[in-house]
């Protein structure tokens, strides 16, 4: 502990502070001292006088008050308003030291308390079992939820397979019959190039062909019926083969049209098939996963709901030793708190007694 301020004793004593201070008090020590070289003696007649006699002694004159005055708490000196010689007062302030760090220190401690205290009145009003009923009230309502979640996501995986089969149906049903008009036309293209009736284009030129080579065989035969005319039957002959010609052209043209055009439809729908089908499964999996997570969710949430009651039963158990802690808490940090105040009060050295000032051996900004 450093000296700030030293009582002068009857001995020499090494200066080791900053300020002495000397009181001189309202009496003094007085030593006397005498010497006798041995007994005289001498007669003479007896009288009434005056008889005068003189006393050498030496003593040391000290002050009755002295006092030595030390800082309790180390720090940087700003200021020492007295000087040596200077008259000071009882509790007249001699020197200070920077108090900021000490100050700051104080503001700590005096916050800590207010945060136990906070914590002690939340705690006996119960405002943590009231917090954890809360939470599990909210839990309890996050798991209705949940199951309202679960029995749409069900539902909407009971449509979307609903739907799924629908459109799988009309697609499959598109592909059906692009393959069976593929194939009826197909075989008209054939019928048309192989020249008979059953081109529809065709019937009538085949039909007719037929009549008039029929004719043409009777009437140029080996036994041609009287008045026939051969040459006008092979004419007719002659020119149907050419009408039929120029049909089946035509017929066929249309026929190989209709199978590309046919053919084309039929790769469409296919196409379209197999997209709904990748469609149906990507929307399965992606109700079949909602559902899921919508299951992963409740049962999350049911564990809050396990965790909040433990939580509540336990904060109903340990509110006693609870509020016991928080009070040594507070107790704790409140001796904490006396002593920062202390401490701060002591950056301040005032005169514990009347007095002056007998030395000053340090400046400001000494540590």
């Amino acid at each position: 502990m450093r000296t700030i301020f030293r009582m002068i004793g009857r001995h020499k004593a090494r200066a080791i502070g900053v300020l002495v201070l000397v009181l001189a008090g309202a009496g003094a020590g007085t030593y006397f001292a005498t010497k006798s070289s041995g007994a005289k003696y001498e007669l003479t007649a007896a009288g009434t006088g005056t008889v005068q006699q003189t006393v050498s002694a030496t003593a040391t004159i000290e002050a009755i008050n002295q006092a030595s005055v030390n800082f309790a708490v180390a720090g940087r000196l700003t200021a020492v308003p007295v000087s040596v010689g200077q008259t000071v007062t009882a509790g007249e302030v001699l020197a200070t030291i920077d108090p900021s760090t000490l100050q700051a220190t104080v503001a700590e401690d005096e916050a800590e308390v207010a945060t136990d205290q906070a914590k002690l009145d939340s705690d006996e009003s119960g405002q943590s079992v009231t917090s954890a009923e809360q939470e599990l009230t909210t839990d309890t309502q996050a798991v209705t939820l949940d199951q309202q979640d679960i029995t749409n996501d069900q539902t909407d995986l009971t449509e979307t397979n609903d739907s799924n089969a629908v459109s799988l149906l009309q697609a499959e049903d598109a592909v059906t019959d692009d393959q069976s008009k593929l194939t009826t036309d197909e075989a008209t293209l054939t019928a048309c190039q192989d020249e008979t009736s059953a081109c529809s284009a065709l019937a009538s030129d085949v039909q007719k062909l037929s009549s008039d080579e029929n004719a043409e065989s009777t009437a140029c035969g080996p036994k041609p019926p009287s008045g026939s005319s051969c040459s006008a039957d092979e004419n007719a002959v002659s020119e149907d083969e050419s009408a039929l010609a120029e049909a089946q052209s035509s017929a066929v043209s249309s026929a190989e049209s209709t199978v590309t055009s046919d053919q084309q439809t039929l790769q469409v729908d296919q196409l379209s098939l197999e997209s709904t089908q990748v469609k149906n499964a990507q929307a399965v999996t992606t109700a079949q996963q909602a559902l899921a997570n919508a299951q992963e969710t409740l049962q999350n949430d049911e564990q809050d709901i396990a965790t909040a009651n433990t939580t509540v039963a336990d904060d109903r158990q340990g509110l006693g030793p609870t509020i016991e802690a928080d009070e040594a808490s507070i107790e704790g940090a409140s001796v904490t708190l006396s002593s920062a105040k202390l401490s701060l009060s002591e950056a301040t050295l005032t005169s514990p007694i009347a007095g002056t000032v007998a030395d000053v051996v340090t400046k400001v900004g000494d540590k």
